[in-house]
């Protein structure tokens, strides 16, 4: 299918040469003064640098009402704070600024720039990532892949994704790191979800070694840190997450099993098992526990979740559900996707509907209730929609829609690289 390239770049030819400017700061906003006058002093208060980027980056665009907990933190630093790590502050602010505004953060001079130096400093970095006992190197590397996953550059955080897959294994692996590292796990927990939802949409042909040898400690680690990752802003069900890493599991195998003629029956035998699984999920259960994350029970009345609130929150964990149902599917083995078209149709009209009723609450204020916010956490349930309709050769009207939603959280959140990744899959 031939898509439309007038709709990818409307929006880019109504805008005025000039560079961007970063809109003003308030008194909330404001840069600490540390930051504007980087050091070489990278030995330096490496925890106090790591919770900054927790309460300043990672918050950016969390919701102001439980279960999601917006951090405080004072806005001066008392000691003195890594370089790479102050680039990387200015990078992934002004990146999330400058993309709200409409505007491509790469014409910005004074982000290149500091693009540039936080990158170079890193480069030289690395050769201690592995051994470096503060994790200096590791946290600006995951730095690096949030900062940039803020760009429309694929290739740009897929490095960056790369690079911390091969420096967590080469540490121990992934829990290891946790125990170690407990100041960065804020920063581990972003990278667990951000590897295990890009991946779904990464050829197999990409994988290393180290991608699932990674992956695999998530699956026995996510029942423990389901409300930690609710409360970091990342709300995927667990059970639905460690199903999408068994079908990415799952299509390395079907690649491996082509490569050398093997038999597809245990392949088969395995997506039905997983089908099943993420049928059986129960999304209200869910969102009831959800909704009572970090609350204090019993609790009064007027404390508990309203039901428009647990309807939203359930609809969240149904799309994901549908989205799951989708990558599976999608997954089989080539040749038996026609035994599942129906299944295929099926999910793909439930994640319609359910996404159309989350973008039907939006609300552009980020102080409005919560479940006027979750349309901004669809990323991965449209791109799933996205590739399904491209699978189907489904008509340029549908395709728009999704690419439309996409860039409209895309200015909502500063985060482009998602509708990246939807572009990319209707170009490729």
């Amino acid at each position: 299918m031939r898509f439309d390239e007038a709709f990818l770049c409307n929006k880019r030819q109504a805008k005025k040469d000039k560079e961007p400017t970063p809109p003003v700061l308030s008194d909330a906003q404001e840069i600490p003064q540390a930051l504007l006058n980087p050091t070489d002093k990278t030995n330096l208060c490496v925890a106090e640098a790591v919770e900054f980027w927790n309460s300043h980056i990672l918050t950016t665009n969390m919701p102001a009402h439980p279960p999601f907990q917006r951090k405080k933190h004072e806005a001066e630093f008392q000691v003195g704070v890594p370089g790479v790590s102050q680039h990387l502050f200015l990078v992934s602010t002004w990146t999330i600024w400058i993309t709200k505004s409409g505007s491509d953060p790469l014409r910005n001079r004074t982000l290149c720039q500091s693009r540039g130096l936080a990158f170079r400093g890193l480069n030289r970095m690395l050769s201690t990532a592995v051994t470096d006992v503060s994790g200096h190197a590791l946290s600006c590397t995951i730095m690096a892949l949030i900062a940039d996953f803020g760009l429309s550059q694929a290739q740009a955080w897929e490095f960056h994704l790369d690079a911390v897959r091969k420096i967590v294994q080469c540490r121990g692996g992934f829990q290891s790191c946790m125990a170690e590292l407990p100041d960065m796990q804020q920063l581990f927990l972003t990278f667990l979800i951000l590897d295990v939802l890009t991946t779904a949409f990464r050829e197999t042909s990409r994988f290393g070694a180290e991608t699932f040898a990674t992956q695999a400690e998530y699956i026995a680690l996510l029942p423990n840190i389901e409300q930690q990752l609710v409360l970091n802003g990342d709300p995927g069900p667990q059970v639905l997450l460690q199903a999408i890493i068994q079908v990415t599991a799952l299509r390395i195998q079907i690649r491996d099993s082509s490569r050398e003629h093997r038999s597809t029956l245990s392949t088969l035998s395995k997506v039905g098992d997983l089908y099943h699984q993420i049928r059986r999920f129960d999304p209200q259960s869910w969102a009831m526990h959800v909704l009572h994350c970090g609350r204090i029970r019993p609790e009064r009345l007027g404390e508990q979740p309203s039901e428009q609130s647990l309807a939203a929150w359930s609809t969240l964990a149904r799309c994901y559900q549908s989205a799951s149902s989708l990558y599976l599917l999608l997954s089989m083995p080539t040749g038996h996707q026609h035994a599942v078209t129906a299944n295929i149709a099926q999910a793909d009209s439930a994640l319609a509907s359910q996404i159309g009723a989350l973008f039907a609450l939006a609300d552009p204020d980020p102080d409005a209730a919560v479940e006027t916010q979750l349309w901004k956490f669809t990323n991965w349930p449209l791109l799933m929609s996205l590739r399904t309709r491209q699978a189907a050769v489904c008509n340029t009207g549908d395709v728009r829609e999704c690419l439309a939603r996409l860039e409209e959280i895309a200015v909502a959140t500063g985060i482009r690289s998602w509708l990246a990744i939807g572009i990319d899959m209707i170009l490729r």
